[in-house]
C-alpha cells in the first residue's frame, strides 16, 4: 500500500466512476460529495504523500469529477 486515496495505477484505468470511489450509476450529488470528501482528504495534513504525488491525485479527481458532472460526458 503506497499510501494513496486512489485506487492502484488510476490512469490506466481510465475509469473515472472508480478514481472517485462511486459506482456508475451514482447520483449527480452522489458524485460532487465523493469528489469533495476526496479532496478534503488530500489536503489532510495527517495525509502524508510527496507533494508531486497529491498533485497528480488532485489532477486526476478534478479531470474525473469534471467528466462525471457533466451528463454528456459521462456516457
Amino acid at each position: 500500500a503506497d499510501g494513496s486515496i486512489l485506487p492502484a495505477r488510476p490512469a490506466a484505468m481510465g475509469d473515472h466512476s472508480e478514481i472517485v470511489g462511486i459506482p456508475r450509476t451514482a447520483s449527480e450529488r452522489m458524485v460532487k460529495l465523493a469528489y469533495e470528501g476526496k479532496m478534503k482528504a488530500l489536503a489532510d495534513p495527517g495525509y502524508a504523500a510527496p507533494a508531486a504525488e497529491k498533485r497528480e491525485e488532485e489532477r486526476l479527481l478534478k479531470d474525473a469529477f469534471a467528466t462525471l458532472s457533466n451528463p454528456a460526458k459521462r456516457g
